[in-house]
């Protein structure tokens, strides 16, 4: 991966406090002490293409939640260049709509290969953790662009942000949120402000 967003992919691998604290004031942390990114399924002629998810991290506490997300770029956009219905309607990027599918099936396919509600980690040699894993509803989250591409002449253009609000509280299961937004609420974890 080469990029902005492997740029981004480095940032959080160092910083992966900012999902847990920064996105619904749980602790979180990476899933072991491995890599943000893994694979949730592999590849093979029985359950099709594999899945890779840009942070696969849960929960602290007795039993763990899953969360996945993906990870684009702040300079990834959020609405479609042209109103859809000039001149107050404004559709979402492809780009929102193709990486909220992906989140979404990489959670479908990880949850098809774990049966049971709980679901204990393996190193990988077979070694158990002490690790188990709530998989009955993993969270799912998406670092997408950013606000500030609804201002025009200094302002925001309130058709812009209703649309995008209209579109991403309607989305089930899936926590879209911009650039600026996660970079304000670790300045509040950061900074107490």
């Amino acid at each position: 991966m080469a990029g902005p967003e492997a740029v981004w992919q480095s940032f959080f691998e160092e910083n992966p406090w900012i999902f847990g604290y920064g996105l619904n004031l749980v602790a979180c942390e990476p899933l072991d002490d491995g890599k943000l990114e893994r694979i949730t399924t592999g590849a093979n002629i029985f359950t099709g293409a594999g899945k890779r998810s840009d942070a696969v991290m849960r929960s602290k506490g007795f039993i763990s939640s899953l969360l996945l997300c993906e990870i684009k770029t702040h300079m990834t956009p959020l609405l479609a260049s042209a109103p859809y219905r000039p001149p107050d309607v404004y559709q979402v990027s492809k780009e929102v709509v193709g990486a909220v599918a992906q989140v979404q099936k990489t959670a479908h396919k990880a949850l098809r290969l774990v049966t049971g509600q709980l679901h204990r980690l393996y190193q990988d040699d077979g070694a158990p953790t002490d690790i188990e894993i709530s998989t009955a509803r993993p969270r799912q989250v998406l670092v997408i662009g950013t606000l500030s591409e609804f201002t025009e002449r200094g302002a925001a253009n309130p058709e812009k942000n209703t649309s995008f609000e209209q579109y991403r509280r309607s989305i089930q299961d899936v926590e879209v949120i911009t650039f600026d937004e996660l970079y304000e609420r670790a300045c509040f974890i950061v900074e107490d402000r």
